[in-house]
């Protein structure tokens, strides 16, 4: 069955990421991360799809799982290469279980192994997409 995407203004997407990230932090694999980023990252393994470019697109989706995450951005493990400054969609978790678009932007894009870890920054807007 094809997902389609819509528009909705249920929630801002700030609070939509708060809600991601309390959903990691309900079933997270491991403790908080210290380091040198403003908000706190917590390990959280889990699937998820993601589309470059400007809007989401179900059907140019690609997988990779989340490996942290905080209400700044996100770590995700993918199987290509993305360019730092590009822009990304990745469909995440909300505690209810239905699945959202966030918008980031690519930081960082270093090889791992045979895949990629992705480091993304959050682009905060009014709207946010839902996965019906």
């Amino acid at each position: 069955m094809t997902e389609t995407i819509r528009a909705t203004a249920v929630t801002s997407s700030r609070t939509a990421i708060e809600e991601c990230v309390e959903f990691a932090r309900r079933n997270g694999v491991g403790v908080f991360q210290i380091d040198r980023r403003a908000q706190t990252r917590m390990p959280f393994l889990h699937p998820v799809r993601y589309c470059p470019g400007l809007e989401p697109a179900e059907d140019h989706t690609q997988p990779g799982y989340i490996l942290n995450i905080s209400l700044d951005g996100m770590t995700i493990w993918c199987q290509q290469t993305l360019a730092p400054g590009e822009s990304i969609w990745v469909r995440l978790p909300l505690p209810d279980g239905k699945p959202i678009w966030l918008n980031g932007t690519i930081i960082h894009c270093e090889p791992d192994a045979e895949h990629y870890r992705a480091g993304i920054a959050f682009t905060v807007q009014d709207q946010q997409y839902t996965a019906s």
